[in-house]
């Protein structure tokens, strides 16, 4: 991550402008394209189950047009009149025998159902639930079940003597009921039609794919009509999760959603099976269609916002050109031909030429000041290679070699050829605070010698601050001034101690003397100009110029014991590559 942040950082203004729109816009898209995925989803789901449930509806009104179809079938034979005679001689004749009847009364029954290839077979029963009467092929050998004395009849799930196989038995659903006598009411015996399971299946075969399977369950959840013959009878393993007491219901299962619906007559449920292939493909082709149109608007928007950020930043490309032509020396104005029409950027162009024009003045300003520095330099350098300091050393020079003091006169010419050595320095304006404590150093030798032993001093450079970068003949000055006016009028003999170390990021040179010291009108006229003090005031005047108003100098006075001067220097390394520069 903090990979991809530094690589952003360092693309150009024109591929951040980009990134920045095709991350919106991409952004916009996809919440977009999420809604719009999640309402078409919705939608297309909604879809699906009215389709499913319109599915169970055709069946349902199928099957109970099945049903009616069979309760007014069973109502026209009962209620015929040659039925209703038979029925009534046999419940009070004994001896009535029922051959002689027995292909009349079939021949009406195949008379009314010769029709509907829905029904498999009717069959009377007397009261006793003997089959007297049957239109089968083979004739029924079981009773009639006991539970079948509602009025308005029972339907019970049956198995029946195929009419291709007499070894076979299909499984069938059969409607039972009572039939009285029209003219006393009396109870005269059963009528069972049954109708084939394939029959019913036959209702939804034409609904059935390979994804999807329309099946009928008990109220326990067992298979009674399914176009798998093989798992009629088989427990439905989701049956619990699914079943529906009352209305519809749906819910999803490791491989298909299933679509439940209750069949109040027959107590019965229809399930609609749709695996997950069919049942989402329309939403999977939906959502193809949404992502493929947000790949297109994403297509669209790149290209927008590639186009939008060359037009915005093309003044600014050409902006940055010129500023390359600046940068090798040239400063030149933008010429008006350059100006864009864009208002801000027009501005900008403007406020650029401004600061170019600030900047030239800046320059010249800027060169003012150098010279102003140099000139205080070579005024500094000059006072202090001043004829009257030059000529005194040597008189005391040839004063000591007259009266034969050889090693100090060796030790007054080395120290003055190290002080002139070092104060050129090559015409470098920076050093070292070590070569500016030498120089330092080796005036004080010098004057040590000249003085008579009139003072001591004492160097101390701690070794984070002798590297560090500093003006030339910063010290030289404020111990000149510490030995002609500090201790001119000192009877003891004076001291000078000078440290050098580092502070909060800044070189502290502190000069410390015993001399008289100043007093306050003396002291405040060594910053006003004209004085006599000028190798003091340029101190501070080129700190300031050079490093700015934060660094300086502070003269702490002490009237009658001396005073301390702290110079403060930003805390710059000086290197070699620094010194030649300087050159």
């Amino acid at each position: 991550m903090a990979r991809l942040r530094n690589l952003f950082k360092s693309c150009s203004i024109q591929k951040k402008f980009f990134a920045a729109m095709l991350l919106s816009s991409g952004a916009s898209i996809l919440i977009l394209l999420l809604i719009a995925s999640l309402l078409l989803f919705w939608s297309q789901f909604r879809q699906q189950t009215i389709s499913s449930e319109k599915q169970l509806d055709y069946i349902s009104e199928q099957l109970n047009f099945y049903l009616e179809s069979v309760d007014n079938y069973s109502r026209t034979i009962i209620s015929d009149g040659e039925i209703q005679s038979c029925f009534s001689r046999r419940k009070y004749d004994r001896n009535f025998s029922i051959d002689t009847e027995d292909a009349r009364i079939t021949e009406i029954l195949c008379h009314v159902i010769q029709s509907t290839d829905y029904i498999h077979q009717v069959t009377l029963y007397d009261l006793e639930k003997k089959p007297l009467f049957t239109t089968a092929l083979y004739p029924v050998q079981s009773d009639a079940p006991k539970e079948i004395e509602s009025e308005t009849g029972t339907w019970l799930y049956t198995r029946q003597i195929s009419n291709y196989a007499k070894s076979r038995a299909i499984p069938a659903l059969s409607f039972f009921r009572p039939f009285f006598s029209y003219e006393t009411g009396e109870k005269l015996g059963y009528i069972e039609i049954a109708v084939p399971e394939a029959s019913i299946s036959a209702i939804y075969a034409s609904k059935t794919t390979e994804y999807n399977s329309l099946f009928l369950t008990d109220r326990d959840g067992r298979i009674v009509s399914t176009l798998d013959y093989q798992s009629i009878g088989e427990l439905f393993t989701d049956f619990e999760r699914l079943r529906p007491d009352s209305g519809s219901s749906h819910c999803f299962t490791f491989q298909a959603v299933l679509f439940g619906r209750h069949f109040p007559k027959l107590n019965w449920y229809l399930v609609n099976r749709i695996g997950y292939t069919e049942f989402f493909f329309p939403i999977l082709l939906t959502g193809i269609c949404c992502v493929g149109a947000g790949i297109l608007l994403l297509a669209v928007c790149a290209m927008s916002a590639h186009r939008i950020a060359r037009t915005i930043t093309a003044p600014i490309q050409s902006l940055i050109g010129h500023m390359r032509t600046i940068r090798s020396g040239q400063w030149l104005l933008l010429p008006d031909a350059a100006f864009p029409s864009d208002q801000d950027m027009h501005l900008l162009f403007e406020s650029f030429n401004r600061m170019i024009t600030a900047q030239e003045a800046l320059k010249n300003e800027l060169v003012s000041s150098q010279r102003e520095k140099d000139r205080m330099s070579l005024d500094l350098l000059q006072q202090q290679i001043n004829p009257h300091f030059l000529y005194n050393t040597l008189d005391n020079i040839c004063s000591l070699a007259e009266i034969g003091e050889s090693d100090i006169l060796v030790q007054m010419v080395m120290n003055l050829s190290s002080f002139y050595r070092n104060t050129l320095s090559s015409g470098r304006f920076h050093i070292t605070v070590r070569e500016e404590l030498e120089i330092t150093k080796a005036y004080l030798k010098i004057m040590e010698i000249r003085k008579n032993g009139k003072f001591r001093f004492s160097v101390d450079c701690r070794e984070e601050a002798a590297d560090c970068e500093c003006i030339k003949l910063l010290l030289q000055p404020i111990v000149e001034n510490s030995i002609y006016h500090g201790f001119s009028d000192l009877d003891t003999q004076g001291s000078i101690s000078i440290q050098a170390y580092c502070e909060n990021d800044c070189v502290i040179l502190k000069v410390e003397d015993n001399g008289c010291g100043f007093s306050r009108e003396a002291l405040e006229g060594i910053w006003n100009a004209p004085s006599r003090h000028f190798g003091i005031r340029s101190i501070h005047q080129r700190i300031v110029l050079y490093y700015g108003e934060e660094y300086g100098m502070q003269i702490r006075t002490r009237p009658g014991k001396g005073c301390i001067t702290t110079l403060t220097l930003p805390e710059r390394r000086q290197t070699h590559e620094a010194s030649v520069s300087d050159h």
